[in-house]
């Protein structure tokens, strides 16, 4: 049985009769929903749009592991990895502190003693700071282009400044929002 974290995602693009854009390979178009009175778009950049942070599971969960691990319960690295995967995957998309929440729950029901959740979270947003400084500084040095660490075609969803009043490709306004990683680093 292969990892949550090494899954496909199944990516959506049909013609669409209506004159949606259908270039975008890398976004997922969901059918089924209308709002045909939309006149606003809002996305969350980070995690979402932004390829920045790009690889964040692959700090978190083996984090995650290892402080379980150090409680030397007798369960293996793969039966760790299974329950922190499964409280990870529920919680992506909500706070990080949530996630480190979870974590803590985890070290009690072992019958450890957690630390804060906000510790492990800034013990995570460290690590992944080492990951992907690189990035940051390139972005930020204008060694690159800002496409670069965005997913391919978002650009025609948001093609203005942070938020503008021109309609995107879709005919609507768009905005997007940053989380975590406005707050940790500033840099979106």
């Amino acid at each position: 049985m292969s990892s949550r974290l090494d899954r496909d995602r199944r990516v959506a693009n049909p013609p669409d009769p209506e004159g949606t854009p259908t270039n975008l390979p890398h976004i997922e178009i969901v059918r089924g929903a209308s709002s045909p009175n939309a006149q606003v778009a809002l996305f969350d950049f980070d995690g979402t749009l932004s390829l920045i942070r790009t690889g964040w599971l692959n700090v978190m969960v083996p984090m995650m592991v290892e402080i379980l691990a150090e409680l030397r319960t007798g369960e293996s690295e793969a039966a760790l990895r299974g329950v922190v995967e499964d409280y990870v995957w529920r919680l992506t998309g909500k706070e990080t502190v949530y996630q480190m929440m979870a974590l803590a729950e985890e070290i009690k029901r072992r019958g450890g003693t957690p630390l804060d959740p906000l510790v492990y979270k800034k013990r995570y947003l460290d690590l992944l700071s080492d990951v992907i400084g690189d990035r940051l500084e390139e972005l930020r040095g204008g060694h690159c282009s800002p496409d670069k660490y965005l997913v391919p075609g978002s650009r025609a969803l948001l093609p203005g400044p942070l938020y503008h009043s021109a309609p995107n490709a879709f005919g609507l306004r768009a905005g997007r929002l940053g989380g975590a990683l406005v707050k940790a680093f500033g840099a979106e």
